[in-house]
C-alpha cells in the first residue's frame, strides 16, 4: 500500500505540474487583470485535494 501510495503522489505531482504549466499564462493574465491569482489558487486547492490521499 505504501509503495501504491508513493506511485499515485509522484502520479498526480507530476499532473498538476503540467495543468500548472499550462494554466500558468492564464493565471498570469488573470493577476494583471484582477489583482489577485484566482485561477493559480484553485489549482493548487485541487492539488492538495488529491495529494496523499492515501494517508
Amino acid at each position: 500500500m505504501f509503495i501504491l501510495k508513493r506511485v499515485w503522489n509522484a502520479f498526480v505531482y507530476g499532473v498538476f505540474n503540467i495543468i500548472h504549466l499550462v494554466v500558468f499564462p492564464f493565471a498570469a493574465i488573470d493577476y494583471i487583470i484582477t489583482g489577485k491569482s484566482t485561477i493559480w489558487d484553485e489549482c493548487s486547492k485541487i492539488q492538495k485535494e488529491y495529494y496523499f490521499q492515501y494517508d
